[in-house]
């Protein structure tokens, strides 16, 4: 067969195949810059790292084929075994990705609804012959892996528990959580199925690809909000993979999955809201892929720079002072004060290392070696090594984040003009000490 009579007969194939080559192409030149960045990453990676994960995939692989050599009869449905190992298998990475502190970075209430949704297929999966594979992996290999998927994302949990400090979450959440769950079981219960021939069954198994599908909301939700070096998107891979073998056998079985008895008219619409929500699952993990790819390197985190956690400021309990009975002296008659000339502020400039316009408020008047960096993406100000004078009595000599603590905090600012294509960070380029106030301007690199 020709290359030409091969792309007609698969028209339907390369046609999308090659707006996807298209669409990445042009995505890739408006975000050149970015591209260039994560290259200058990738020559820092550690690949003695990832020796692990490619170790994790190949075994994964060898135990998958023989599998289906030996329990696959060549059925479509075999894509729904492939689909739990997948999904399996992307859990066993995400605990191999997890961060040096040690937390999985994935969202308690993706993992909550994720382990409701799979329990309740599973009581549908188990006791009915239906929405399985119908080979012999669909007789116990199916249901265990997908058990064994909702005790990965319970244990996940656990471990967050332990050290809920690390990854916060607020009762909104909880409570959109479980309003959302409540919204998916409502639509169940009018749009569903009639494989089991059982309505409660059916509604299960609708039940829980809705709330499967909602559930990962809350994992863009967290993903957007972390750093690039905290995101765990070493499992997402896998995931996609699992979430297109759902959908294409799903698309493959639409005209079997329509319901035989129609006197709710909604549940003529299951066909389609079964493949919709797979579509709209394989479109979520492949956001969360290129959101990944297309965030920012922190600068600290890149350079090593280990920011100071701000300090505690103790609240001091109010003493109450007794009242004397003893009349009290009269003050002191205050003794006129000669007037003094103001200082004059200093002023340093970055560009040429110079301070001029009154006395130096540098140790030694030395140059600093290097200008103070405010990072867009966390709002933290990187210090470099200088101190400055203090205005307290003892004269001694403190950092800049000891006499100003509000370097200390994250800070953002409201940067009213455009900023040019690339700008990832504002750098100092004056800095101004008048009477113990610190104006420091910036300029966007």
């Amino acid at each position: 067969m020709s290359i030409k009579n091969a792309i007609l007969m698969n028209e339907s194939i390369f046609y999308p195949l090659m707006c996807a080559m298209i669409i990445i192409l042009v995505s890739a030149v408006e975000h050149r810059a970015k591209v260039h960045q994560m290259a200058i990453m990738l020559r820092r990676v550690n690949f003695r790292e990832v020796v692990s994960e490619v170790i994790s995939w190949s075994i994964f692989l060898v135990i998958s084929f023989y599998a289906y050599a030996e329990m696959s009869e060549g059925d479509p449905s075999v894509l729904l075994t492939w689909s739990a190992a997948f999904a399996l298998f992307a859990y066993c990475i995400a605990w191999v990705g997890r961060g040096k502190d040690g937390a999985l970075y994935l969202s308690p209430a993706f993992l909550a609804l994720n382990t409701c949704a799979i329990i309740v297929r599973l009581t549908t999966t188990t006791r009915e012959n239906a929405y399985l594979p119908v080979d012999s992996t669909g007789d116990w290999l199916y249901q265990c892996l997908e058990g064994a998927v909702a005790c990965a994302c319970l244990g996940f949990i656990i471990k967050w528990g332990q050290t809920p400090q690390t990854m916060p979450i607020s009762e909104k959440t909880w409570t959109a959580a479980a309003l959302g769950c409540i919204a998916c079981i409502a639509f169940a219960s009018q749009v569903y199925g009639d494989l089991a021939n059982k309505q409660q069954a059916d509604r299960a198994f609708a039940a829980s690809i809705y709330v499967e599908a909602f559930s990962w909301f809350f994992q863009i939700h967290l993903v957007n909000s972390l750093p690039r070096h905290k995101v765990n998107a070493h499992f997402l891979v896998p995931v996609f993979m699992s979430n297109m073998c759902r959908a294409y056998f799903w698309h493959l079985a639409y005209p079997e999955v329509a319901p035989l008895d129609t006197a709710n008219y909604m549940m003529t619409w299951f066909p389609e809201a079964l493949c919709g929500v797979h579509y709209l699952l394989c479109a979520q993990t492949i956001y969360l892929l290129v959101a990944c790819l297309l965030k920012i390197p922190d600068a600290a985190h890149e350079a090593g720079v280990v920011m100071p956690e701000p300090v505690p400021v103790e609240e001091i309990e109010p003493v109450e002072e007794k009242e004397e009975e003893t009349e009290a002296a009269p003050a002191p008659t205050p003794e006129a004060v000669p007037a003094t000339t103001p200082v004059q502020p200093a002023t340093w400039d970055l560009a040429t290392g110079n301070v001029s316009g009154g006395a130096n408020p540098f140790e030694g008047g030395v140059k600093a070696p290097e200008p103070a960096i405010w990072n867009l993406a966390s709002g933290e100000v990187i210090e470099p090594c200088r101190t400055i004078k203090s205005a307290a009595p003892d004269c001694r000599q403190r950092s800049l984040k000891e006499h100003f603590p509000e370097l200390r905090k994250p800070c953002f600012i409201d940067y009213k003009e455009a900023l040019p294509a690339g700008t990832t960070r504002f750098v100092q380029s004056r800095v101004v000490v008048e009477n113990g106030v610190l104006r420091v301007d910036y300029v966007p690199a």
